[in-house]
């Protein structure tokens, strides 16, 4: 055989070779990504996975003095102020945004969306709550056993994050910085399900830690409730950094 035809078909094959290698690395690598996403948001997040947040309600333009209300809005949760200025908040749709990102680079499609509303009776899904007690669905997280991690509160002049293992830990807006929670529980009741809650003081701490979420979760434990406290500086989502992570074991 010609040696110039003998170099072509062993550049063809070889090119072929590579083609095929790189093909079967991305496979591999695409279904490893998977198979740990899921070990994050459960086994149903290619498919049956519910991003939710808060519906709010308008309350009159002006308030019992007259002046008009600077936060119109209020939630279904009754003796709580929002700061929300629209129907659907900028937090909401920014942190959305971010986790649906996220879905759609693994599975090439979005996380199913409502509001906490229309999902308030249902136990047996899989959810990822976007704010706090604006959300009926982090309440239920917050309020469910296997939250051993933190909650709300509202003893103190301001609304703190306070950790349920030790009472004297409380996080609070410091002016300069944000703080939100990442909470991850596996309901005793419903095994195969995940629900996910993220809430931040103010605005940056939940469109922080949502951010943080959708970039990170490969570095979060796997497999496993978990409670993570997240620092954001205040407008600056991509500032957001791990405090603290507390796991069920």
């Amino acid at each position: 055989m010609d040696e110039n035809i003998r170099q072509i078909i062993f550049n063809v094959i070889g090119g072929a070779l590579v083609a095929l290698l790189g093909w079967i690395y991305t496979k591999l690598k695409r279904k490893y990504y998977k198979y740990s996403f899921k070990r994050i948001f459960g086994k149903n997040s290619e498919d049956n996975f519910i991003v939710t947040y808060g519906k709010m309600r308008l309350l009159p333009p002006y308030d019992d003095k007259g002046q008009l209300r600077k936060w119109p809005y209020y939630h279904k949760t009754p003796g709580h102020a929002f700061n929300v200025s629209s129907i659907v908040s900028h937090t909401a749709t920014k942190s959305i945004n971010y986790l649906s990102e996220t879905f759609g680079s693994v599975f090439n499609n979005a996380p199913k969306l409502c509001s906490d509303e229309e999902i308030e009776e249902k136990l047996d899904i899989s959810f990822c709550a976007v704010g706090g007690l604006n959300n009926l669905k982090t309440t239920d997280l917050l309020q469910s056993k296997e939250n051993v991690f933190y909650e709300f509160d509202a003893t103190g002049p301001e609304l703190a994050i306070a950790s349920k293992k030790d009472k004297t830990k409380k996080f609070s807006i410091d002016g300069a910085y944000d703080f939100a929670f990442i909470i991850k529980i596996i309901p005793k009741n419903f095994p195969n399900r995940v629900w996910i809650a993220v809430a931040g003081l103010g605005e940056s701490g939940t469109t922080g830690a949502a951010w943080f979420l959708a970039k990170n979760w490969k570095k979060m434990p796997k497999n496993k409730s978990f409670g993570m406290i997240i620092k954001v500086r205040v407008g600056q989502d991509e500032s957001a950094e791990i405090v603290e992570t507390v796991t069920d074991s």
